[in-house]
């Protein structure tokens, strides 16, 4: 009897392993599909600017206090948190 319950265990054991290999292939496979939709509607790829590039980008902008930096589609905002560190103004809000 013992040796039936140890096949029995195993077996399931195996019958779960398998599930969850067949659950995240499928979920690979929607990120996958989801990844070349947006792709194929933006036809933009996301890329990063490096840090180490910040500051002569900002050299080459001649940022004052005054000036007004927009980043569409800034992502983390890493971009716009170094310019205010690069040349940091008083936040009049209101």
């Amino acid at each position: 009897m013992q040796e039936d319950e140890l096949f029995y265990l195993f077996k399931n054991m195996y019958n779960f392993i398998l599930i969850l290999f067949i659950i995240f292939t499928a979920l690979l496979f929607l990120y996958l599909i989801y990844s070349i939709i947006v792709y194929f509607r933006t036809k933009v790829p996301y890329i990063v600017t490096p840090k180490k590039y910040f500051s002569v980008i900002f050299q080459h902008l001649n940022i004052t206090p005054q000036t007004i930096i927009y980043d569409l589609g800034c992502g983390t905002g890493d971009f716009l948190f170094a310019a205010e560190k690069y040349n940091p103004k008083k936040n009049n809000w209101l």
